[in-house]
């Protein structure tokens, strides 16, 4: 394989585990966007609909430090694409949420594959780089989920998180 393909196929993989930890990091807070209208829509009170915000973030938050076992255990790159997909689904399910109850039941499953997203993907970016470069490369992935918010600004954020 040629030096400029292996750059290639690293660029993409960056770029591919970037984007997924990108959307699962803002699915902690866009949501709180459409609160409002998600109250109106599925006629609900505040102190009910604030639920779909919080089971998402205490997901991630109990689920978190589990994901470095889980990665070591079953391969890094099988759980992140487990991950990916498993919050993708959420995220599809949250779109066809018939009820107040269901949007929080499918944000709980956004929530676990967010929740593996982020340690997962530092730990693959961390192996994919040689040790003078793992800085960089975490220097990187930080600065490119401020790049991403920065691109997207005037995009409707709302719809970030629909597949």
């Amino acid at each position: 394989m040629l030096f400029e393909e292996k750059i290639g196929i690293k660029l993409l993989t960056v770029v591919t585990i970037v984007l997924g930890v990108f959307m699962a990091m803002l699915d902690s807070s866009v949501v709180n966007v459409a609160i409002p209208k998600m109250m109106a829509v599925f006629a609900t009170t505040q102190n009910r609909i604030v639920w779909v915000v919080t089971v998402y973030l205490l997901t991630v938050g109990m689920l978190t430090p589990a994901s470095g076992y889980v990665g070591d255990r079953f391969g890094y790159s099988k759980v992140y694409t487990f991950a990916l997909t498993l919050f993708t689904l959420g995220s599809a399910l949250c779109g066809m949420a018939w009820n107040v109850q269901s949007m929080i039941t499918f944000r709980v499953i956004q929530g676990i594959g967010g929740a593996m997203l982020m340690p997962i993907s530092m730990a693959m970016l961390f192996s994919l780089s040689k040790p003078e470069k793992r800085g960089s490369i975490m220097g990187i992935w930080g600065i490119a989920m401020i790049l991403c918010a920065c691109f997207w600004a005037n995009f409707k954020w709302i719809f970030c998180g629909i597949p």
